[in-house]
């Protein structure tokens, strides 16, 4: 089976307006994937102090920066009144459980 990607992008992405959670939960997690950033929703934010290795650091920056940038285009692909029904969370993880919480009960199954 093939999926064709090649139009998606984040303006054919449907924004989440409360009655569409599971398409646009779908939709969101097959975007970040193809944008490489998606690693943040399953990867912990990695703990680094003084005595970190080099490695340890980039890393840190690449989750920071991994989960600034999912957080925006979460943000970005919802209605004004969802948006602001939300309320913000430090990791996408967390922001994402808040949404799933708010609106999978209301989806039919």
């Amino acid at each position: 089976m093939f999926l064709n990607t090649s139009g998606l992008s984040l303006a054919t992405i449907e924004p989440l307006n409360g009655c569409n959670f599971k398409k646009w939960k779908h939709s969101i997690e097959l975007y970040l994937g193809l944008q490489g950033i998606d690693w943040c929703l399953t990867e912990a934010e990695p703990v680094i102090d003084d005595n970190s290795s080099d490695l340890e650091t980039v890393k840190h920056k690449e989750w920071t920066r991994a989960n600034k940038m999912t957080k925006i285009i979460l943000k970005q692909t919802m209605t004004d009144v969802v948006r602001g029904s939300i309320a913000d969370k430090d990791t996408t993880t967390e922001f994402m459980a808040a949404i799933a919480l708010k609106f999978c009960e209301n989806e039919k199954t």
